[in-house]
Parts: C-alpha cells; sequence; structure tokens
C-alpha cells in the first residue's frame, strides 16, 4: 500500500523520490494535481496536442460531411 504523500508519475507510473524534479499539473481545475517526471511530462504534452489535432480534424470532417 502506498503512502498518502507518495508521488507518482502519471505517465510512467513509478515513483517519484523525494527531492527529485517532478512537474505538477492541476486536474481540470480541482485541488487534486498530476505528477509527472519531466520527460514524462513533455511526452504526455505532445500526446494532448496530437490529440487535440485529431479531434479537430474530425469536428472539421464533421462539418464537411453535413
Amino acid at each position: 500500500m502506498t503512502e498518502e504523500n507518495e508521488m507518482i508519475c502519471h505517465r510512467c507510473k513509478e515513483n517519484i523520490e523525494v527531492g527529485e524534479v517532478c512537474i505538477t499539473e492541476r486536474i481540470n481545475g480541482s485541488e487534486h494535481y498530476w505528477y509527472f517526471h519531466p520527460e514524462c511530462y513533455v511526452n504526455h504534452s505532445e500526446e494532448q496536442k496530437q490529440a487535440e489535432q485529431q479531434l479537430e480534424c474530425v469536428r472539421t470532417m464533421a462539418g464537411l460531411v453535413h
């Protein structure tokens, strides 16, 4: 079982040690956060951008069909 204040990287699911650099991201404006290793955050951000681009493409295609 994990401790309450233990930080786990949201992307790679590995423990973030005390004193290790990490990036926090607020979850949907709540008081809860996701924690990331810096390299995991970069990859997560790129994946989010690609997903947004794909969604925008689908929206555009849907608009062309009607």
